[in-house]
């Protein structure tokens, strides 16, 4: 069963590529066998780019930090840039994947609906995955984008590809969000929750304290508790520790560097101490997780 259905037919192989921005069908990637960066997709790799990945036929899976999502004809994944990602080696989905960079979309874009845009790809807050199945526009809004990336290549192509793929995002966003984000105090505290988990990736070799993030926000330790209760359903400190962890699995499972290295980068004063943290965690040793991953 294919989902659209306004005549669209493939990527044009002469379509001329846009900066910040790229669309691929899934059945030639994993035909290749690797992405346009040169990743092998049938194992785990990060795109270091923000990822849309839309099903239009078959059945299979697709792996995002090591959870499983069972794919189908309407399957929307939403991929931030640190993610990893595997491809089924079965090879029984077709579709397509858009792929840009947070300057592509948001160099000139409303700070509310680069927000909305954010929360989307936000894994700590909610689930990966939409079925279109149930949302029709959001077909729509893709054929629009998909349509446009073959048209002649004039000089609004890559405007009207943006406003396309920014009405995509932010009608998603609107579908996966339960309660709308609306009065301005909860918009301002929502503004501290996207800097706090922006800022914990490039703190993480450097504290794991709460406290040292509400410090730099300039707000109180509990505000900031409330503020992720009340967006992620969690404690600060623990989103901490899961955004720590899952970069720590991604670490171990690619093995480009060793445990002792790892421990050193994710701000640990032994490796000892980073096992220790790892097993609590995970339920095993770092070695143990990456032979069975």
């Amino acid at each position: 069963m294919q989902f659209f259905t306004q005549g669209v037919n493939g990527i044009r192989k002469d379509a001329r590529r846009i900066d910040g921005f790229s669309i691929f069908s899934i059945e030639d990637t994993l035909g290749k066998g690797n992405d346009e960066f040169g990743n092998d997709v049938f194992k785990r790799h990060r795109s270091g780019a923000y990822t849309v990945m839309y099903v239009d036929k078959g059945a299979g899976s697709h792996h995002i930090d090591f959870q499983k999502y069972t794919l189908h004809p309407g399957a929307v994944l939403f991929i931030s840039p640190e993610q990893v990602q595997q491809y089924d080696p079965a090879r029984l989905i077709g579709g397509y994947v858009l792929r840009f960079t947070p300057e592509f979309l948001w160099e000139y874009a409303d700070p509310r609906e680069a927000m909305a845009i954010r929360r989307l790809f936000d894994n700590q807050v909610r689930t990966s995955m939409l079925d279109a199945r149930r949302y029709r526009d959001i077909v729509m809004y893709f054929e629009m984008v998909l349509r446009e990336y073959n048209h002649a290549n004039d000089q609004l192509r890559a405007s009207i590809i943006k406003s396309s793929l920014n009405l995509l995002l932010l009608h998603a966003d609107r579908l996966i969000t339960d309660e709308r984000i609306t009065q301005n105090e909860e918009e301002v505290g929502f503004s501290y929750y996207t800097r706090f988990r922006a800022r914990i990736p490039q703190r993480l070799g450097e504290t794991r304290n709460a406290s040292d993030y509400a410090e730099e926000l300039g707000i109180s330790y509990k505000y900031l508790n409330d503020l992720t209760k009340r967006f992620a359903g969690c404690t600060s400190k623990e989103i901490i520790d899961r955004t720590l962890i899952a970069e720590a699995k991604r670490l171990v499972v690619e093995g480009q560097i060793s445990v002792g290295q790892i421990s050193r980068e994710l701000g640990f004063d032994e490796p000892t101490n980073f096992r220790k943290y790892f097993r609590k965690h995970t339920g095993m040793a770092p070695l143990k997780f990456r032979q069975e991953n």
